[in-house]
Formats: structure tokens, C-alpha cells, sequence
């Protein structure tokens, strides 16, 4: 028998076929990267915090009282009214202020930025309800009508001889109602 020698040819076909493989794993990534990036566009971006300012910390042995409405509410305006009283005569000021002296049952002295004020205690129908002011104590006033001495007799009512004098000796005074005063502090 005679050798016959056959050459076999490769076949291009698995070359083909890898090449559309590549290419079709290759359109599937970016078709993926595609859909990443539309989702990242949609998503709208967040502002990192702004960092805020260290807070000091005071020892536990120097702790302050606590700050409620009252004691955070403004304080009464004793040196403006005392600096112009004619503007204020007839005005109601609120605020709180420290009572420095109480020389009588129907008024005390109440100070604030080194500048103090006389408040006549309004007598009402019932003077029950009169508050029990004392000297030290930080009081809240709501609604105290200024007055100038001259008005002293239009109010009614019968004040000791020591709040006349009182009074009269002053630029302005404060006509308070016993329920417009609050006690912070005793």
C-alpha cells in the first residue's frame, strides 16, 4: 500500500467563534458600565458635615445652674429707661432683674447694669394675692407700666409714706401687678 500523505487544514471556525466571544463579553461590560453610570447621575450628591467648633467643657466642680425660660429671658431695661424716662412713661418693659432692697411692703429696688429702679407693688381689689419679694432673689416681670412721679396720684390706692418719698425722689418708677412678677431665684 502506498502512504498518502493528507494535510489536514486547521479550522478558522473556533477562531471565529472566541473572537465574537471577546467581543460580545467586551460590549456586555460596557453595556454594564453604562448602566452604573446613568444610576450614579441619578443619584444626587451629599455634602460632607461641617466640622463645628470644639466646645470647652468646665470642671465638674464649677458647674453653672441650669438656664430655664426664665432665667434665659431678657433682662429688664432699667438703664434705657433711666437714660430717656419721658420716652418710656406709659410703656410696659418686661425682663428679669435682681431686687437689691425692699423698704417697704408695697415697693422694692430692683437693679440691673449698676442702674436701679423703684416698683410700687399695684393694690388691687385683694391685696392677698401681694407677692413676697425679698432682697437677693432674681424676679421676672411681665408687663411693669413705667410711670413719672407726677402720675403718683392717679393711681388709687394708698402708699406708706416711705414709698411717697420714695417715689417722689424719681425720674420714673415701675407700676407692677403682683401677677406679673415671678421669683427665678431665691
Amino acid at each position: 500500500m502506498a502512504e498518502i500523505k493528507i494535510e489536514k487544514k486547521k479550522s478558522i471556525w473556533p477562531w471565529i467563534l472566541g473572537a465574537l466571544l471577546v467581543l460580545l463579553a467586551i460590549w456586555a461590560f460596557t453595556q454594564m458600565g453604562d448602566r452604573e453610570e446613568v444610576e450614579a447621575a441619578a443619584v444626587a450628591p451629599v455634602e460632607a458635615p461641617v466640622a463645628e467648633a470644639p466646645v470647652a467643657v468646665e470642671p465638674v466642680g464649677a458647674v453653672e445652674p441650669v438656664e430655664t425660660t426664665a432665667n434665659a429671658a431678657a433682662l429688664l431695661p432699667v438703664a434705657t429707661v433711666l437714660a430717656g424716662p419721658a420716652g418710656f412713661v406709659g410703656q410696659e418693659i418686661s425682663g428679669t432683674a435682681r431686687v437689691t432692697d425692699v423698704p417697704t411692703d408695697r415697693g422694692f429696688w430692683i437693679e440691673q447694669d449698676g442702674q436701679r429702679i423703684f416698683a410700687v407693688i399695684a393694690k388691687g381689689p385683694n391685696m392677698e394675692e401681694a407677692i413676697n419679694v425679698n432682697a437677693g432673689q432674681e424676679i421676672m416681670i411681665n408687663g411693669a407700666a413705667v410711670h413719672d412721679p407726677s402720675t403718683l396720684a392717679q393711681l388709687g390706692g394708698t402708699l406708706d409714706a416711705e414709698a411717697q418719698k420714695l417715689v417722689t425722689g424719681q425720674q420714673a418708677f415701675l407700676l407692677v401687678e403682683p401677677s406679673d412678677i415671678t421669683i427665678v431665684s431665691r
